[in-house]
């Protein structure tokens, strides 16, 4: 599992947690949680996509 993933499973989690709580600023701030679970998943989606652009490419020889 990647951190993108993990971080997105977190933020599933916060808002599955907020039909168990009943105070309407518990659910606010899961909510937020949730946002910013989302939010780093994206960073962490940026990144890696990043890394590997700034990878050198190395091609096979052809088999000709």
């Amino acid at each position: 599992m990647t951190s993108s993933d993990e971080y997105r499973r977190r933020a599933g989690e916060c808002l599955l947690f907020t039909h168990y709580v009943t105070s309407e600023r518990s659910k606010h701030l899961l909510v937020e949680m949730a946002r910013g679970w989302y939010d780093l998943a994206e960073r962490a989606e940026q990144q890696k996509l990043a890394a590997n652009a700034a990878e050198p490419r190395v091609d096979k020889p052809d088999k000709t």
